[in-house]
């Protein structure tokens, strides 16, 4: 990966004023899968057996032209500048899905994928884990460390969204002013939670969690 070269002193504003909102094209699509255009094949089709694609450090804005990608199963979209992300929500076929280090700020669609194995966010805005469509029954690796919260606020989380991941095992929620466990208490399955750099202050405020996951 080629590392971006400084703009000259003076030239910050013209390097901004040229800066485009980026969404997926084809041509990205096209190049983004090890797996190879068939000779006469169309480009509909193409697209429609993809199943791993790769599209991290793309300057993304805008996440379009996915809908046709109806067979990808891994979709890497990380160090992008993303906001929203619930068009992921219209492939269903995921079950590994990478969106570290953007700007995403809802996680509402992300968690209606029904294949969905791991979920990959650190380092986005999210303030609350929540996802009224929840439908991520086959869930079992979320990670959500260093979210950028409002001064003064930490994650939170929706009982309701919560109780609807019975198969989360892995859980990762450092770096974001965690008082307490309560929030936690749902989920039943969990084997591993990372919770460093929060503000837990006592062994106790641990028990909330642990009395229903007897597997940590």
């Amino acid at each position: 990966q080629q590392q971006q070269q400084q703009p000259e002193s003076g030239d910050d504003n013209d390097e901004l004023a040229s800066y485009e909102p980026t969404g997926v094209t084809i041509s990205m699509l096209v190049h983004a899968s090890r797996q190879p255009r068939a000779r006469n094949e169309s480009m509909p089709a193409f697209l429609a057996r993809l199943t791993h694609i790769h599209l991290s450090s793309k300057g993304i804005v805008k996440l379009s032209n996915l809908e046709g990608c109806r067979s990808v199963t891994a979709l890497y979209l990380y160090d992008n500048h993303i906001v929203d992300a619930t068009p992921v929500a219209r492939l269903p076929t995921l079950t590994h899905l990478f969106l570290q280090n953007n700007r995403i700020q809802s996680m509402e669609g992300l968690l209606s994928l029904p294949n969905l194995m791991k979920l990959v966010l650190n380092h986005n805005c999210i303030a609350r884990v929540e996802d009224v469509t929840c439908r991520a029954s086959k869930l079992l690796e979320l990670s959500l460390d260093d979210q950028e919260l409002p001064e003064g606020t930490s994650l939170s989380f929706a009982d309701d969204t919560m109780k609807s991941l019975t198969c989360l095992n892995r859980l990762d929620v450092d770096g974001n002013r965690l008082a307490q466990t309560a929030d936690l208490r749902s989920l039943q399955s969990l084997t591993f939670l990372s919770m460093r750099r929060n503000w837990l202050q006592h062994p106790e405020d641990l028990c909330e969690v642990l009395a229903s996951n007897r597997r940590l």
